[in-house]
């Protein structure tokens, strides 16, 4: 996987975490629900199988999964998937935020929850430094671009193509570091 996005983008990447559904509940169960606000219904029964209503909630394992997997029930499909996991990660980084604003050493219950529940390729020194650094980044400092893309099919499978125009934000991401 790391190398066809790098092979794809142009884009080293340095670290990788990995998890799969049963792993994604078994983490936002051990760090708690997390608050979202979302902005409209969000009702897939055959998909994802989420059923939330809009408003300010407190999302717990089932229901974040369901809310990151959602795509049937938007017109935008896969784009509006990919703007709601982003929507989901800024909000895991507040909780994170948060708590270590409150209890510095709740990062280590964070840390252990990656590693309980992630496969994933970073030294536990090195995972450390890397929770530090998370735990000052400001969400409204953290930029969500998603690369140009058309939707189609390939046979009866939605596939997503990704345009040209994506290579300039690959050059600017290794250009800057930042979007």
């Amino acid at each position: 996987m790391v190398q066809a996005v790098e092979s794809l983008t142009g884009i080293k990447i340095d670290y990788w975490l990995m998890t799969g559904f049963v792993g994604f509940q078994g983490a936002i169960k051990d760090l708690g629900r997390v608050p979202m606000n979302i902005n409209q219904d969000i009702y897939d029964p055959g998909g994802s199988g989420a059923q939330i209503p809009a408003g300010t909630k407190s999302l717990a394992g089932a229901s974040s999964l369901a809310y990151v997997r959602t795509r049937k029930a938007f017109s935008g499909g896969d784009i509006a998937r990919t703007t709601n996991q982003a929507k989901y990660l800024l909000a895991l980084l507040r909780k994170l935020r948060d708590e270590v604003e409150g209890n510095p050493a709740s990062m280590f219950h964070w840390m252990n929850v990656a590693r309980k529940w992630t496969r994933l390729d970073i030294p536990p020194d090195e995972l450390f430094r890397l929770a530090v650094l998370t735990s000052q980044v400001k969400p409204s400092d953290v930029g969500n671009v998603t690369v140009p893309v058309s939707l189609g099919s390939a046979g009866s499978a939605s596939v997503v193509f990704i345009q040209s125009g994506a290579q300039s934000i690959y050059n600017r991401f290794k250009a800057k570091g930042s979007l």
